[in-house]
């Protein structure tokens, strides 16, 4: 993992089909920017506490971070995404559900493909 000490800041590139990994010690704060250099920067920083690690990604496109440091460590790892393989014989049937929904399952079905939706 790569470290960023307090008072500090880097830009990240987040390559397609990766994700990033952010842990901190203390405080630290996380914005995306616009995917290319110089472009518009259309969302808003999150806050990144030690309570527990954020993973960022996977986006179908390169993308673009700042990671800043507040106080304490910032460390962020990018690696490729674990998909899992399906193989057709594998799924008997496709549901669409909300997340609220699917969050109220007692138990999912191995053989149900879930689609979040909403």
């Amino acid at each position: 993992m790569t470290t960023l000490a307090a008072v500090n800041s880097t830009t990240v590139s987040l390559p397609a089909l990766q994700a990033l990994t952010v842990t901190t010690t203390g405080a630290g704060v996380i914005t995306r920017l616009s995917d290319q250099p110089g472009g518009a920067e259309t969302y808003p920083p999150a806050a990144l506490t030690s309570s527990a690690a954020r993973v960022i990604g996977p986006f179908a496109t390169t993308t673009r971070h700042r990671i800043g440091c507040i106080a304490g460590q910032v460390s962020w790892d990018v690696a490729p995404c674990d998909f899992p393989s399906v193989s057709p014989g594998d799924i008997e049937r496709i549901v669409k559900l909300s997340q609220a929904d699917y969050d109220a399952l007692s138990t999912p079905d191995e053989s149900t493909l879930y689609l979040i939706v909403g």
